[in-house]
């Protein structure tokens, strides 16, 4: 017996090193960097499947998709304070990967109608919808900065293609393959994915760097810029990239997660800020370096913000 109470002991303290959701008392185990992340909280705790989590720009505010199955459509939901997991349904039925304008009021988004993908511009007061663009190749995975519009197209079957427009949608410019481009918050410049490693672009001259190859060949995605400019929040793993006659392709690797990573600008200083055998994806921060992400941790998709402690 007294062996048997050692070892209750043990599991009990794994246990409570955690973050307990809005009115819940299960606690978690720890899955991310402590010496990184700090103030750790789940801000959902409802149990539907969840992804494109994004934190407004003046951080207040929190919108994200949500679905009951995970076939099902996905919804887009708001919380008006990221505090309280108080939650409003702004669009229903198929509508996807949300994205701020810089008014942290409106907002633009995908949506999959009449067989074909689609960018609609609409507001969290309910203001109606609005029709950007409404190519049959589809435009997913947008990023708006004073009126401009960063996407990624399947014009070409073979790759993905990024596109800059009016969000009125003028000026329907392709700049080169990748995919889930993110505006730099000041800069005429962005972060993409191109074959699973991260891309920057700079919009004057169109000239492309490479920040971050993977060493051990795993599938990057959705960077995103810090409010200064200085680091990069991105998720990678889960997936790996493997080389053929027809280009690069990722696949599922067997027991892999994705984790959430942050790196210098430069693509220097890469660290790990979630880790064990759950996934952690969905990334998003905003000025004063909270982070937002999805985690699976608890058995369900939820939201959690942190405080991430830069390390220089």
């Amino acid at each position: 017996m007294k062996k048997q109470g050692i070892v209750l002991v043990v599991l009990a303290v794994l246990l409570i090193a955690g973050c307990a959701g809005f009115g819940s008392k299960k606690e978690e185990v720890t899955f991310w960097d402590p010496a990184l992340l700090s103030n750790v909280t789940r801000i959902t705790n409802d149990g539907l499947f969840k992804d494109w989590a994004s934190v407004s720009p003046d951080g207040v505010k929190l919108i994200y998709c949500e679905r009951e199955k995970a076939d099902g459509f996905w919804n887009i939901v708001l919380l008006r304070n990221v505090e309280s997991p108080a939650k409003t349904t702004l669009i229903k039925d198929g509508a996807f990967s949300p994205a701020w304008y810089e008014n942290s009021s409106s907002f633009i988004y995908g949506v999959y109608e009449d067989n074909t993908y689609k960018l609609i511009r609409s507001t969290i007061s309910g203001g109606g919808k609005t029709y950007i663009a409404r190519n049959t190749d589809g435009e997913l995975w947008p990023s708006v900065r004073e009126g401009v519009v960063l996407c990624n197209t399947w014009a070409d079957p073979a790759e993905r293609q990024l596109v800059s427009m009016k969000d009125n949608g003028s000026e329907y410019t392709f700049l080169g393959m990748g995919w889930s481009p993110s505006w730099h918050p000041f800069e005429n410049k962005f972060l993409f994915v191109r074959e699973g490693n991260i891309y920057e672009m700079d919009v004057e001259s169109t000239q492309v760097s490479e920040l971050y190859n993977d060493p051990d060949n795993y599938n990057c995605a959705y960077p995103k810029y810090s409010g200064d400019g200085q680091y990069i929040l991105f998720q990678k793993g889960a997936e790996v990239k493997v080389t053929g006659t027809k280009g690069t392709r990722v696949v599922a690797k067997k027991n892999a997660k994705w984790q959430i990573y942050y790196m210098k600008a430069d693509g220097t200083g890469l660290s790990p800020l979630t880790g064990g055998n759950v996934n952690s994806f969905s990334p998003s921060w905003d000025k004063n370096n909270n982070v937002y992400f999805v985690s699976d941790a608890n058995g369900k998709t939820e939201i959690y913000r942190a405080r991430i402690n830069i390390i220089e």
